[in-house]
């Protein structure tokens, strides 16, 4: 006689049934996930060695430009791809002439010439237009609600200056540490710092409207940006033509005559470089704030961050003399309105427009001293694109580490060589039992509160990469340590652990 289960067994099955659904399908979400960054990496790679080779090809230099916009709504506290803001689109060409060292592609790419033929800094807005001329490819979007930028840097360096050797190895003007002013939430790298005590994580580009020039927004005189719009109108006349700048004359002209004047290059008076209430990115690829070039020998450089905002000052209040040779500035109108100086002494108001920085882009070049993102191809001898999950809350808040690399991984990398090389590296999400047998930096996390000239992050850490110890090699930083690439632990978020001191 067969016997019948009893309740209490079949309910200790259905439980067991019941779990290793829910394993299961938590495994296939998890596949899912991964499959979807991972697809969106190896397109980007797929864009990206395109692009080489077409430069090569052509032997002329083209670009890939980044752009990074939250849904208009949301705090900008975490990156997220909600409304498809995360794209990516090919720029070019740009003739190099002979010169075809990658080195040359850090000054502005798509410059302009006056009629005759002399060469000239444009005004932003003729830099903006150019820029519009010359995409080559449509913009290739992230998946929205399923895949974003982690960050397009190893490092977000915040709104901290730093001392810094010049070319000649001088000093540069003036020395702020990491935790000046009570500000502790930077450094921060590709994956982001966790804060266990206060339970927040403080993500790669995250904007804080409490705290002056975090994130990239550039805040200017309309302060805050509350919802990923813009706060206020940037509005003025501008003149795109030389015989109307000299007597200072703005005109509206339909210059495809299409019955508007809405086209860059067409309206003159009342220029809108942007307006209120319209989406703000956080990254703009149409400004070309984020940008790797491919030169004709198939080297790549990521091009200085930020650089036309930082470049183009604000337009002078008087209109300049017919026939002054330095007639250029005058055109120079710009939105710089939180590029980060050495030195608050070239801090300046202009007209009304904010603060502006009016450091030229050779000075920040010589100084090494104001990017807000740090790459470590000095270490690493190129640059790194992070990819991961979109965010699935508007907030930072998270109980612990764990739940931190769930919302991030899986992860990939998309590198990038100096020599052009293109490759796609899977985070690997490992225990902290990792770093057991590693000599790590910082090896206390309090260093990063230090503020004092001799703490451990100003000898070896004070331009965003490890050095030796800066008492011992004065301004002649030595490079020394290993990035951690590829790994991320619980440990790393909360300790801000990125480096092998080996």
């Amino acid at each position: 006689m067969r016997r019948a289960f009893s309740l209490v067994e079949l309910l200790v099955v259905l439980s067991i049934v019941l779990l290793l659904m829910g394993i299961g399908m938590r495994s296939m979400k998890r596949d899912e996930k991964d499959a979807q960054v991972r697809g969106a990496a190896e397109g980007l790679a797929a864009v990206l060695r395109q692009t080489r080779s077409r430069a090569m090809s052509e032997q002329a230099a083209f670009g890939v430009v980044f752009n990074i916009q939250n849904q208009p709504g949301t705090s900008g506290l975490v990156l997220n791809n909600w409304s498809g803001g995360h794209w990516y689109r090919v720029i070019g060409p740009h003739q190099l002439g002979g010169n075809l060292n990658s080195r040359a592609l850090i000054a502005p790419v798509w410059n302009l010439r006056d009629d005759a033929n002399r060469h000239f800094q444009p005004n932003f807005p003729d830099y903006i237009a150019n820029i519009a001329d010359s995409w080559v490819s449509e913009p290739v979007r992230l998946p929205a609600r399923q895949v974003r930028f982690l960050a397009l840097a190893d490092i977000d360096e915040g709104p901290r200056r730093t001392q810094a050797p010049r070319f000649n190895n001088s000093p540069g003007p003036i020395d702020i540490y990491y935790g000046d002013g009570g500000e502790r939430t930077y450094p921060r790298p590709w994956f982001g710092w966790f804060d266990p005590a206060a339970k927040k994580w403080w993500p790669w580009g995250g904007y804080q409207q409490a705290v002056k020039y975090s994130g990239f927004y550039y805040e200017g005189s309309g302060g805050p940006i509350g919802d990923s719009r813009n706060p206020d109108s940037r509005v003025f006349n501008n003149s795109f033509r030389r015989a109307e700048l000299l007597d200072g004359v703005f005109q509206d002209v339909d210059m495809n005559g299409d019955g508007d004047v809405d086209d860059l290059r067409e309206r003159e008076v009342g220029f809108a470089l942007w307006r209120i209430g319209e989406p703000r990115p956080l990254v703009n690829a149409d400004w070309m704030d984020a940008c790797i070039v491919f030169n004709p020998l198939g080297q790549a450089t990521f091009l200085e961050w930020n650089q036309g905002r930082r470049t183009y000052e604000p337009v002078q209040s008087t209109a300049p003399t017919p026939g002054d040779e330095n007639w250029p500035q005058f055109r120079k109108n710009g939105c710089n309105d939180r590029a980060k100086n050495c030195s608050d002494q070239s801090l300046v108001d202009q007209g009304g427009q904010g603060k502006q920085y009016t450091i030229s882009r050779w000075d920040y070049l010589q100084e090494d001293c104001n990017a807000e993102v740090v790459h470590f191809e000095g270490h690493n001898a190129g640059y790194h694109i992070t990819l991961g999950p979109d965010a699935v809350v508007d907030g930072n808040d998270f109980p612990d580490a764990r739940a931190v690399l769930d919302a991030i991984t899986p992860a990939y990398r998309v590198y990038v060589g100096s020599s052009g090389a293109v490759q796609v590296m899977r985070v690997q999400r490992r225990q902290d039992a990792y770093l057991d047998g590693h000599a790590v930096w910082p090896a206390n996390p309090s260093d990063w509160l230090q503020t004092s000239a001799g703490n451990p992050v100003f000898r070896r850490c004070r331009l965003g990469w490890l050095h030796q110890d800066k008492a011992t090699t004065g301004y002649a930083l030595q490079r020394t340590g290993k990035p951690i690439n590829y790994i991320v632990t619980e440990r790393m978020l909360a300790d801000r652990i990125w480096w092998f001191d080996e």
